[in-house]
C-alpha cells in the first residue's frame, strides 16, 4: 500500500478503518516444539526473544530468555471486539498470562499453517508473504560481532 499511495495520514486511516470492518484473521497452525506438538486455532502467533519487548508490554515470559530461550506467544481465539480490548490492554499493560494469550518457552519450534500454504505475516515490523512451514530455534554458537579497529591517536 504505501508503494500505491505513500505513507500518509489518509491513507493509513483508510488501512485502519478497513482493516477494522474485516473478520478477525483465524489462523489454524501447528506448534511443534521441542516438548509438545499441538494444533491451535488463533489471531495471532507472536516470537520474543527481546526483554526490552517483554517489559514495554507487560508480556509474561522473561525465564525463558533467562533460560536460553525465546517466548512464544499465542494468543486466544476471539471477536473483533475481545481483540481491540486485549489491543487496549496490551497498550496499558495488562494482558492476562493464560487468559488473554498462552506462553510457551522453547528453544526450537516448528509452525505449520494448515489451511493456507502462503500468508503474510509481520517480521520486525514489515509485511511479509511467507510459506508455511516456518522454523525459529535458538542458536548455540556465539554471535559474531565485526567492528572497526579503534584509531590510535598521534
Amino acid at each position: 500500500m504505501y508503494r500505491r499511495w505513500g505513507r500518509n495520514q489518509i491513507s493509513a486511516y483508510a488501512s485502519v478503518c478497513l482493516a477494522a470492518f474485516q473478520p478477525p484473521p483465524r489462523l489454524r497452525v501447528r506448534l511443534a516444539t521441542d516438548e509438545e506438538n499441538v494444533v491451535r486455532e488463533t489471531p495471532l502467533v507472536m516470537i520474543c526473544s527481546n526483554a526490552f519487548q517483554m517489559e514495554a508490554f507487560g508480556l509474561a515470559g522473561k525465564e525463558c530468555l533467562e533460560e536460553g530461550k525465546f517466548a512464544l506467544y499465542v494468543a486466544r481465539m476471539a471477536g473483533r471486539a475481545t481483540i481491540f480490548r486485549h489491543g487496549l490492554r496490551a497498550l496499558t499493560r495488562r494482558l492476562r498470562p493464560e487468559i488473554d494469550y498462552e506462553v510457551v518457552c522453547t528453544s526450537d519450534v516448528t509452525i505449520e499453517t494448515l489451511r493456507q500454504r502462503r500468508f503474510r505475516a509481520a517480521v520486525d515490523g514489515e509485511l511479509e508473504r511467507l510459506e508455511s512451514p516456518l522454523r525459529f530455534r535458538v542458536k548455540s554458537e556465539p554471535l559474531c560481532v565485526l567492528a572497526p579497529r579503534e584509531r590510535t591517536e598521534k
